[in-house]
């Protein structure tokens, strides 16, 4: 008995010291680049959505709810690693299945994009400082370009700076879209902080947990948007690389109408993870 009380005794000193060691020590999160690596990832994006009429309006198809389920792999090549740590890399899309309310749903111009290859420079950070084609781009693939530009464009970051467990730092953007009465501009804003560190699928990994929000209108004032986010990344600081990350995004648009205020209501979870 006294030699197992010496020992939980000894395993809680040792967790109080690890602890303890870990909010005073300050860390440089940063990817790490290597010429001719091959990065191999998996997205997957649950989307549900569903309309809520007014009471004067009667319309039976409004009501459904739609479940979406999009499943990406992707792969990433490193060409160059230049003096600043910065990464060429050639991005292509190696295959898009979509399903709706469990049925597979054919999208030609999105899965037109699979092998074609797009140039993007990374920073040490993990933002995308240029995203173009990496040869001559059709026509029929410029929307979907676009939308994965845009994408990629708003990829968190990480900080520029050292951080103990427990700093916080933001991301913030403001993106312009356009709808059937004008341009919306929305505002997101994330918070992340570094909670600790932790072994996930075998690794050493920074835990950042992600919290925000975002907000738009048009403006004409016909839509207003509202959403909440929360999530969560795995990074192996010392391979410099992100192993997983998921996304939560709860959102409502309130469209005025002339039956009443028309409410849509949006749930998007994200998930991206490294396969090895």
């Amino acid at each position: 008995m006294e030699t197992h009380k010496k020992n939980l005794l000894c395993g809680l000193l040792a967790f109080l010291f690890t602890v303890e060691f870990c909010w005073g020590q300050e860390y440089k999160l940063e990817y790490k680049f290597t010429k001719g690596e091959l990065l191999r990832y998996k997205q997957t994006t649950q989307i549900s959505k569903q309309m809520i009429q007014p009471p004067a309006h009667t319309d039976p198809r409004l009501g459904l709810k739609q479940e979406e389920v999009k499943t990406e792999y992707y792969s990433l090549k490193v060409e160059e690693v230049n003096s600043d740590g910065t990464a060429d890399a050639i991005r292509t899309q190696d295959s898009v299945i979509t399903k709706v309310n469990l049925k597979r749903v054919l999208h030609p111009p999105e899965e037109a994009m699979n092998g074609f290859p797009l140039f993007i420079k990374i920073s040490t950070i993990g933002t995308c400082t240029e995203i173009r084609p990496a040869k001559e781009l059709p026509p029929e693939l410029k929307p979907n370009f676009e939308s994965i530009k845009q994408f990629l464009r708003n990829q968190q970051g990480l900080p520029a700076k050292t951080i103990k467990v427990g700093d916080s730092w933001e991301n913030s953007w403001l993106i312009s879209f356009g709808m059937s009465s004008g341009n919306a501009d929305v505002t997101l804003i994330i918070k992340s902080t570094l909670v600790g560190f932790e072994k996930y699928m075998g690794l050493d990994c920074a835990k950042i947990q992600d919290s925000g929000a975002l907000t738009g209108t048009t403006k004409q004032g016909e839509y207003t948007l509202n959403g909440k986010i929360q999530g969560a990344k795995f990074f192996a600081h010392e391979l410099g690389k992100l192993i997983k990350q998921s996304f939560e995004l709860d959102q409502t648009v309130i469209a005025t109408t002339s039956y009443g205020n028309l409410e849509s209501r949006m749930k998007m979870v994200t998930t991206q993870e490294l396969l090895k």
